[in-house]
């Protein structure tokens, strides 16, 4: 049987361990292995919320695979938090160069944002984020963006209790205030 491999757009250009408080280590993705705990994650945080619908595995490897022509014109890094080698929040990062042409704006975005409720681990996380834009050219860090606006955006900030509705965001209430406690503002026009 002849085993095939996928090819993947997670990579780092330094595998840098980026340092915070003494117990929060920062990682990159870089393999199928910090991948799947990239992907499995949230399992830990939803469990105790019913409303939370998980995505298939198949949707985030098919965003995340080279064939993607989303990655045409666009680059990301993923990373992982970690407190004693499990896993406790994670982040995306993008640049789409095609974005940044049409609105001649050097932007980046996060998505993908989950953490446990500590404000230490999620400003790591963003902390890291914005490093990577800003080694990348980018002034502007707009968040969360799942890679595109039609897998999801934004947090949820009220209607929490509610059934879950189709391609809805859902995360716990505490998301918008760790964001807001690291500076981040709601942007104008979005409700």
């Amino acid at each position: 049987m002849v085993r095939q491999y996928t090819s993947f757009i997670f990579h780092a250009s330094n595998q840098e361990l980026i340092a915070f408080p003494p117990d929060i280590a920062i990682t990159s993705v870089t393999n199928s292995k910090t991948f799947k705990e990239f992907y499995q994650f949230p399992f830990s945080i939803y469990k105790k919320y019913p409303q939370w619908v998980p995505p298939l595995f198949m949707e985030y490897t098919n965003f995340f695979k080279k064939k993607n022509p989303f990655w045409t014109h666009a680059t990301t890094q993923l990373y992982l938090a970690k407190r004693d080698d499990t896993v406790v929040g994670r982040i995306a990062v993008f640049i789409d160069r095609l974005f940044v042409k049409t609105y001649s704006e050097s932007t980046g975005f996060f998505g993908f944002f989950e953490s446990i409720n500590d404000y230490h681990v999620s400003s790591a996380l963003l902390s890291s984020a914005q490093t990577w834009l800003q080694k990348n050219n980018c002034t502007k860090m707009i968040g969360p963006l799942n890679g595109r606006i039609d897998i999801g955006c934004g947090f949820l900030v009220d209607g929490f209790l509610k059934p879950p509705s189709f391609q809805a965001n859902y995360n716990p209430l505490y998301y918008s205030s760790l964001a807001e406690k690291f500076g981040m503002q709601k942007k104008p026009g979005f409700t």
